[in-house]
């Protein structure tokens, strides 16, 4: 059931070593429910507190990033409105919102996450590259988000994570992008759609009580 969860971690440490971390996790945080497949989200904080992964200080980040691909999957569905965005040229940026995409989740490391997570599930960047960066670390945020079925990660653009985190907490859009210091919003929202990280544009319910429309 581990395994499932925390492919990338398995091939970081080994078969052996993996299913020794498995067993020791279930003595420490048994199942509560009868659903195995919810069960490991403690994982990051138990390798934390390991003596035995201690050199290994990445690992904790690498966990988060699994664990936050592997709730993507049984995120709630959210149906892609792209005709909303032409409200992005009428309205007041003041008054709309984002949909954003389901399972949505960013995670900021001062490893080199982004390219650690992806040379192990897509051999992009290759093993080698990896292991160099993370002998010479510099930190990345990775952006988290479901397309379709499909849990992605990739390394978030400059800014990105202060915008995703303004536009989930119910912010605005002009603010939000306020937050984004170093992004260009109009390069990140065509990329944004096309990757499904965006699904449309909404009213957001403002604090005056006007009657307007809400995702």
């Amino acid at each position: 059931a581990l395994r499932a969860a925390y492919p990338v971690l398995e091939q970081m440490l080994g078969q052996e070593s993996f299913a020794g971390l498995a067993r020791d996790l279930w003595h420490a945080h048994p199942p509560v429910k009868g659903d195995i497949a919810v069960w490991g989200g403690q994982l990051a904080d138990f390798i934390c507190q390991s003596a035995q992964l201690q050199s290994e200080a990445y690992l904790p980040d690498v966990a988060r990033a699994e664990w936050a691909l592997h709730l993507c999957t049984s995120a709630p569905d959210r149906d892609a409105d792209l005709a909303t965005l032409a409200l992005l040229t009428t309205e007041d940026p003041k008054e709309l919102g984002l949909s954003l995409a389901p399972g949505l989740g960013t995670i900021s490391s001062v490893w080199p996450l982004a390219t650690l997570m992806l040379a192990h599930l897509e051999r992009q960047p290759s093993l080698e590259e990896a292991g160099q960066q993370l002998r010479n670390p510099n930190p990345q945020e990775v952006v988290i988000w479901r397309t379709g079925y499909q849990p992605r990660l990739r390394l978030a653009m400059a800014g990105e994570i202060e915008l995703l985190g303004a536009l989930h907490s119910g912010v605005a859009l002009e603010p939000a992008v306020e937050t984004a210091v170093g992004l260009d919003f109009s390069q990140w929202l065509p990329m944004a759609v096309q990757t499904g990280v965006v699904l449309g544009s909404m009213h957001l319910q403002l604090p005056s009580g006007k009657d307007i429309l809400s995702n």
